[in-house]
């Protein structure tokens, strides 16, 4: 009896679960817009890079803005013990660990000084759209990098922005200083 009854046990989960999912709780419409929202961000171009600062900018969220602007030390590190030459890596490790926190505090102070700057020129952050982006990417030693001049538009003014030391790290786009 008592076998028979853990034997149902995994059937009667799985159809509490399926109970609860058609129920409507099983999940949270809010957290599956934010996962939405967050996946619509993409940064494996130039271009999309530029989109989707705009949009974090436009959004007003300094944290999912460095977190997906600013790579990871760890990610930045690996990538470029993978990519530079020996005889620099060493170099590249020490101006990683002295600066790393300083040029992270940069790129997100950044983020204040352009939204406060265009909206003192009038940018309603509201209705701020994408407009395009231009650059010219380089490759210096196995590294793909760029400043992208942004142009978006709201309420009819377009705007601008800088964003500078875009580097290409394992296919994605981030910025190593603050814009401007």
């Amino acid at each position: 009896m008592l076998n028979s009854l853990f034997s149902l046990l995994p059937v009667l989960a799985f159809s509490s679960l399926v109970m609860l999912n058609l129920a409507g709780c099983g999940g949270n419409s809010s957290n599956e817009n934010a996962n939405t929202k967050k996946a619509e961000l993409t940064a494996s171009t130039p271009e999309e890079f530029a989109q989707s600062i705009v949009a974090l900018l436009a959004a007003n969220d300094p944290n999912a803005f460095i977190e997906f602007a600013f790579p990871a030390k760890e990610e930045l590190l690996a990538f470029g013990l993978k990519t530079i030459s020996a005889d620099k890596r060493d170099g590249f490790v020490e101006e990683i660990e002295k600066d790393f926190n300083e040029m992270g505090k940069q790129v997100l102070e950044s983020f204040a000084e352009v939204r406060n700057e265009q909206a003192s020129d009038g940018c309603d952050w509201n209705e701020a759209k994408f407009v395009a982006a231009e650059y010219d990417i380089e490759e210096d030693h196995g590294i793909s990098t760029t400043d992208i001049d942004v142009t978006f538009s709201a309420g009819g003014q377009t705007y601008e922005f800088t964003l500078d030391d875009c580097v290409l790290v394992n296919g994605h786009w981030y910025t190593l200083d603050n814009m401007r």
